[in-house]
């Protein structure tokens, strides 16, 4: 399998907040794509020298549906537990409403199935880690024998107590750590995005395990059709991927999709079937959109 290739689109122009001097990248949804993962993290590593400052934002979804969730999991731990090892400062890492739903299943809670998270390619991490994925007592399979099985509160359990054990307690630790989102100057990041129609202070601070559209972790549609959802901030997110068919040549450079529209960048390739997976520079005047692009992937479960 050939190595994935680094697209930079030319810079734009834009008022950021952020002071001169320091450099802010950020990487979008990865969902197991670990080797493209890799390919941008040391395309922005390359260029740490010569910045004061260098920050690197993480904007959640690295796991499910792609080739290899752990991969991409570990090499986001490695970064955090040491940024200095790639040249950055800090990093943070956010949590994506995949990581949520990974983490509600690792919790436990008796309110949530943990089919909700393998229907959306948690089956693949499962896999990876050798857990039996739980049979579902409701469904049409097990309806008939509802006397022959263990309660489905059990069998969740058992599936959780699993997925603890083979996670370990580094991926776990890290699992618990993300944040909802980070401001800086006039750049707001966070995962999907804000509801338009709520104070944004208080919309973020919803809790983390709260699995609904109307969440930081899941909103979609009244975000993304709102001309400015923030208030004169630009919100940097992923979540939604961005549909295209190819990356355009022009005279100026690479002509990607992922550029300010209406208060928003939306950094979501698509990964889990295009390859793609998307990153942003920003310092305090101008921005610029990278892409790793690897192999599309035709099998994956949605």
């Amino acid at each position: 399998m050939s190595a994935p290739v680094v697209h930079s689109a030319r810079p734009g122009k834009l008022s950021t907040g952020i002071p001169a001097g320091t450099r802010i990248c950020v990487i979008g949804d990865v969902h197991g794509r670990s080797a493209e993962f890799r390919c941008l993290l040391d395309h922005f590593a390359a260029g740490c020298p010569g910045h004061d400052r260098n920050l690197l934002i993480l904007l959640g979804d690295l796991v499910d549906r792609g080739r290899d969730s752990l991969g991409a999991l570990d090499t986001a731990i490695d970064v955090v537990d040491d940024p200095g090892s790639r040249g950055f400062d800090q990093v943070v890492p956010l949590m994506g409403n995949h990581e949520q739903m990974m983490r509600v299943t690792l919790e436990g809670l008796p309110e949530f199935d943990p089919w909700i998270w393998l229907d959306n390619g948690g089956v693949k991490v499962a896999e990876q880690l050798g857990c039996d994925v739980p049979q579902d007592v409701f469904s049409r399979q097990g309806a008939w024998r509802l006397d022959s099985v263990p309660p489905q509160d059990q069998i969740n359990r058992r599936f959780s107590e699993c997925m603890v054990s083979a996670l370990g307690e580094r991926r776990v630790r890290f699992l618990e750590q993300l944040r909802s989102h980070v401001r800086q100057g006039r750049l707001l990041f966070v995962h999907a995005g804000v509801d338009p129609d709520e104070e944004i202070e208080a919309f973020l601070a919803l809790p983390w395990y709260m699995v609904n559209n109307y969440h930081w972790a899941w909103i979609r549609h009244s975000f993304l059709r709102h001309p400015e959802p923030a208030r004169g901030l630009v919100v940097v997110h992923g979540h939604t991927p961005v549909r295209f068919d190819s990356l355009s040549e022009t005279t100026d450079g690479i002509v990607l999709p992922h550029l300010l529209n209406g208060g928003k960048i939306n950094l979501d390739g698509g990964s889990f079937v295009s390859g793609r997976v998307a990153g942003a520079e920003f310092l305090a005047t101008e921005y610029r959109v990278t892409v790793a692009v690897g192999a599309p992937d035709r099998l994956w479960y949605y």
